[in-house]
């Protein structure tokens, strides 16, 4: 497949994409004044967990947000733009595990949102590869990867939020653990 070829094939995921950026954007936006609001919980050191959660909560809707951008760039090879989704992949993957030294001591949920989330940045790499690789047959993949990075990262969003309002009403009523 050429790099016009290639190009060509993007065009269809434009509308898609532009979607899934505008959607993570807003996303991003709204957890950015939610946890603006409650700072001082969720960047205490007493909560590295929490702390970690907001930050992979905040890397999953910023990768979204920057594939969607690659992806409307025109005039891509399949090099290109393979190579600049492993790389967001890969930067992705080290934020997080950054961020969450700690969380692995966690129990449950935590844990799991790790997880998952190290396991779709390590599907970015592959798929940046597998781009490079063969071309216009594996955007359903990257695709794939979005949507489930998506999902995940609202469920993340959404626990964050959950554990911040428990964490109020718990200062809010006296003599509750």
């Amino acid at each position: 497949m050429t790099s016009a070829e290639f190009a060509t094939a993007l065009l269809g995921w434009d509308n898609v994409y532009l979607l899934v950026g505008g959607m993570a954007a807003t996303l991003t936006g709204l957890l950015f004044v939610a946890v603006s609001i409650n700072i001082t919980d969720v960047m205490s050191d007493e909560r590295p967990g929490l702390r970690g959660s907001a930050i992979r909560t905040f890397n999953q809707f910023l990768l979204l947000i920057e594939i969607s951008i690659v992806m409307l760039i025109p005039q891509q090879s399949p090099l290109t733009l393979g190579i600049v989704v492993a790389v967001l992949g890969l930067v992705a993957l080290v934020i997080t595990m950054l961020s969450s030294r700690g969380v692995m001591r966690a129990q449950g949920r935590r844990v799991v949102s790790l997880v998952t989330s190290n396991v779709l940045f390590i599907g970015f790499v592959i798929c940046g590869v597998l781009v490079i690789v063969g071309g216009a047959q594996t955007l359903f993949v990257l695709m794939s990867l979005v949507i489930a990075t998506l999902i995940s990262s609202v469920f993340d969003a959404w626990a964050l939020l959950v554990e911040v309002g428990r964490d109020m009403a718990r200062k809010e009523t006296p003599g509750t653990p």
